[in-house]
């Protein structure tokens, strides 16, 4: 299987004033590294806006994705710690501290992405590592990129 996620696509330390700045914020990261056109990450602020934050899967989590014709270019996924955890209004699980951001180019690789990201998320030494590796350097970056791929081979 390809390469779903690069060390490109993590930050540890993304400073927002609020949600919208992050996904604003997140998303540039994609659409410099090729994964996503700038219409992603506007019908992403369009439907947030209009229909609120479906994204938000659980306690401090965001999962934030349109459909492949929204501008996705690439499959993947981006992981985010917030330097300050955000709201994001959603009442059960605001604030936010965690964004991944999933691009999949199809169904099959929609559902295929979600369960790699399913066993990222129930795997509380998964976040327990990030906490410890607080700033965002390279090395840092290098233990959570190797950590991400162990977990979703």
């Amino acid at each position: 299987m390809a390469e779903i996620i690069s060390k490109k696509l993590i930050n540890l330390d993304l400073e927002a004033e609020n949600w919208e700045e992050a996904i604003m914020k997140g998303g540039e990261i994609l659409i410099k590294e090729g994964y996503i056109e700038k219409k992603y990450v506007e019908t992403l602020l369009k439907i947030s806006r209009d229909e609120g934050p479906y994204y938000i899967i659980t306690k401090n989590i965001a999962l934030p994705h349109v459909r492949p014709e929204e501008g996705v270019k690439k499959r993947g996924f981006s992981f985010i710690r917030l330097k300050r955890p955000l709201d994001f209004g959603s009442k059960e699980n605001d604030p936010v501290k965690y964004i991944i951001f999933l691009m999949a180019l199809n169904s099959e690789e929609h559902i295929n992405l979600i369960k790699f990201i399913s066993k990222i998320i129930e795997d509380k030494n998964f976040f327990e590592l990030v906490e410890k590796n607080r700033q965002n350097n390279e090395k840092n970056r290098e233990i959570v990129y190797k950590y991400l791929n162990n977990i979703i081979v």
